[in-house]
């Protein structure tokens, strides 16, 4: 007689993560008394350019401001003697830019798209005050990254939006970049998460944040746990020459935003369904085996008040019902047949983001991660003693995770910005045997 097993992994962390841009005084200042790793990834953006007049002069000493269309929020610089100006560490989103000076008519840049762990150049020309009070122009940033040798290309919301996944796993995308593939679950006792490959390295070597957090499964490697579609702003994936901040891993690195809120309501629901029906039968299945699909869900996120706060949330379910079929050619009959095998899934996301003033900023994101499912073992433990295989060659896998994040901006001066992040993420993965004989 066999007794009850059960296998439990618990993986619980903390992470602190500090990103500086400054001079070199405070990052002195900063080496010699942090206490805590410098750990976290970039999930903001940053923009820069050089202010010259009509007839391509430097313009030292003008003032440079930096909006951003949808939240309001909005920084301010000055060109230095060469006429340049930067700014680090700003939220991605579509952006306005506005440099004016004494003497000169003010110029403004327009719809600049700021991605995830890109910088974006753009230059102003300021004409003589008198000839035009005020310069518009759209867009005439270079759409190249002038800063950085980081091989990486970025997947954008209106490609997650339009473009249709089977299961709604966000990395299926990473096939629109050259040289990346999406790969199955490799991990039999979590299901549909899969992982990204690149570089001839597997799913397990690769590294995923979530708003700069990490995101990692310290057992098994790549993913702990997947974020709802619908609350994926956009993501990044990072296949070569890699920046400091992304360690942790050999292959490829997915850098993912979530979603929050707007100084517009904005929301969604979806629905998707499969059947049987619309299913090819296996080479190995006699039948074609049971099969449904039901995922829905959807988001909604808006200003709490506008210009300073926002919030957002984002759930999707998932109920599948399928069948696992065991056939030995006719050689064990009395263990052959179609045995169920159904499949769970909850994603939660929810997002805070409060504006205290233009210098000081927070964030506050929470995901939760529940699912349960019936999986063969690739092993029958009864066979050695002379069990029937297929009654206890189940087991009842339940995976749950869940994430806190908070994270601080302080812009301490035009040319200094320090963003604090800390990060809590727990995951338990729970193995139950179907059976005990």
């Amino acid at each position: 007689m066999r007794t009850k097993e059960q296998s439990k992994i618990r993986s619980q962390s903390w992470e602190f993560g500090m990103s500086k841009i400054s001079s070199w005084t405070l990052l002195v200042i900063v080496s010699l008394l942090l206490v805590v790793p410098a750990n976290a990834q970039v999930v903001t953006s940053n923009l820069q350019g050089l202010v010259t007049d009509t007839s391509g002069a430097i313009v030292p000493g003008a003032r440079v401001t930096a909006a951003n269309v949808e939240t309001g929020e909005s920084r301010e610089t000055t060109t230095n003697e060469e006429g340049l100006y930067r700014f680090n560490l700003l939220p991605r989103g579509p952006y306005e830019v506005r440099a004016s000076k004494a003497g000169f008519a003010a110029a403004t840049l327009k719809d600049l798209n700021l991605k995830v762990g890109g910088t974006l150049t753009a230059n102003l020309v300021l004409r003589l005050a008198g000839q035009v009070e005020t310069v518009s122009v759209i867009s005439e940033a270079s759409r190249v990254d002038l800063a950085s040798s980081q091989i990486q290309e970025p997947v954008q919301q209106v490609q997650i939006a339009t473009l249709p996944i089977n299961d709604r796993n966000f990395q299926q995308l990473a096939n629109l970049i050259p040289g990346v593939a999406s790969a199955p679950s490799y991990d039999p006792t979590k299901r549909l998460y899969g992982g990204v490959v690149s570089g001839g390295a597997t799913a397990r070597s690769s590294g995923i944040s979530v708003d700069g957090g990490n995101f990692n499964d310290n057992i098994v490697g790549g993913p702990v746990g997947l974020v709802p579609e619908d609350a994926i702003q956009e993501f990044q994936v990072i296949t070569n020459q890699f920046s400091a901040e992304y360690g942790h891993s050999s292959g490829p690195f997915i850098n993912v935003v979530t979603k929050s809120g707007t100084n517009q309501f904005h929301g969604t629901a979806f629905g998707l369904f499969r059947h049987k029906d619309l299913q090819a039968r296996g080479f190995f299945e006699p039948a074609k085996p049971d099969f449904s699909r039901q995922q829905f869900g959807g988001s909604f996120g808006g200003p709490i008040i506008k210009d300073k706060t926002f919030g957002f949330f984002a759930i999707e379910r998932n109920r599948q019902e399928k069948a696992q079929t065991v056939n030995t050619a006719g050689i064990f009959p009395q263990f052959e047949g179609s045995f169920p095998a159904p499949f769970r899934d909850l994603l939660m996301v929810s997002r805070f983001d409060h504006h205290f003033n233009r210098d000081h900023t927070f964030s506050f994101r929470a995901t939760f991660q529940r699912n349960t499912s019936r999986e063969g073992l690739r092993i029958d433990p009864n066979i050695s003693v002379g069990g029937a295989p297929t009654d206890s060659a189940f087991q009842v896998a339940t995976n749950e995770n869940i994430s806190w994040q908070g994270m601080h901006t302080w812009v301490v001066s035009p040319t200094t910005v320090n963003q604090f992040t800390l990060h809590f993420n727990r995951f338990i993965n729970e193995l139950n045997p179907t059976s005990f004989g």
